[in-house]
């Protein structure tokens, strides 16, 4: 693991089609020109390794808007272990941990799920996130392209309910389990509960037809008044 760094101007075309591709409609994206965290993190994930990829922890400190410079980092800290951050020319707006090695044991425990909502056609919609992000095809992007399709999704059913306000995703934590990509994925939440005004969820994805469990995630929101 090396210390690497990408320069990126960030264009409102480019992530619109990144959000119509995973079903995120947030209006902060559309209306306010805040982006994307998950595009951000989509973008950082191209320095990443491209295999043994477990786990990655994300904290969204500040907004970003379109038209902003960003730089994204990446240096290791340990063996198995990167950090990751975006910044805004001194200003730190995103950062996180990565994490590399081999699953030892991939244990399904007995969950109290509650089904949310699945998503077809993954192979075809994989093909354009690459496009768009201009990635490789690897067992990482293959990741990160999931974990951005769970949130866009989860994002795409909140604002379709009439009345539902704009949040701010604070954080995000996905603890990887397989790396394929397969025909259509289910989304079941395990808990969800409010503290100090965050809204905290946590997640399981699931293969739809063999019902194995690719990714758990948890994510923060914080509701916009």
């Amino acid at each position: 693991m090396q210390e690497k760094n990408l320069e990126l101007l960030v264009g409102k075309e480019k992530c619109i089609a990144f959000l119509d591709l995973i079903g995120d409609y947030n209006p902060i994206h559309r209306k306010d020109n805040i982006v994307s965290g998950m595009y951000l993190y989509s973008e950082l994930a191209r320095l990443l390794g491209k295999e043994n990829y477990l786990k990655q922890e994300l904290k969204f400190r500040k907004p970003i808007f379109y038209g902003d410079k960003i730089r994204l980092l990446i240096y290791p800290c340990s063996e198995n272990m990167l950090e990751t951050k975006a910044a805004r020319e001194n200003e730190i707006v995103l950062e996180g941990k990565a994490f590399f090695g081999e699953i030892k044991a991939k244990v399904e425990k007995d969950l109290a799920e509650k089904y949310l909502y699945s998503r077809k056609n993954l192979l075809e919609d994989y093909t354009k996130f690459c496009k768009i992000i201009e990635c490789e095809e690897s067992e990482t992007s293959r990741k990160v392209f999931l974990s951005s399709m769970l949130v866009g999704t989860f994002a795409g059913e909140l604002f379709s309910a009439a009345g539902a306000k704009p949040v701010f995703h604070a954080a995000q934590t996905f603890d990887f389990l397989y790396g394929y990509i397969p025909d259509s994925f289910s989304v079941y939440e395990e808990e969800r509960k409010e503290k100090m005004g965050l809204r905290i969820m946590k997640f399981l994805l699931k293969d739809s037809r063999s019902n194995v469990i690719l990714m758990h995630s948890s994510g923060t929101f914080k509701e916009l008044t």
